[in-house]
């Protein structure tokens, strides 16, 4: 059987769920702060950090996602 998409004519075909995964990714980010600041009450050095995690998804994985199942 040879399946066409009736928009482009491709034969590259995915399952539904690959395409699903393929647009997912986990984000991890994290950063620094170094700094000096200088006061009336004299000079005090700033450091800071962050971390931040998270998903980002393509539309068509977003799409594509599987039904939730109810609980």
């Amino acid at each position: 059987m040879d399946l066409r998409c009736p928009n482009c004519g491709s034969s590259d075909l995915k399952k539904a769920s690959l395409a699903y995964e393929e647009g997912l990714s986990q984000i991890r980010v994290k950063s620094r702060l170094r700094g000096l600041l200088f006061a009336d009450d004299g000079p005090n050095v700033i450091v800071g950090r962050a971390v931040a995690n998270g998903v980002q998804q393509t539309q068509l994985s977003e799409r594509l996602r599987p039904p939730i199942k109810p609980e």
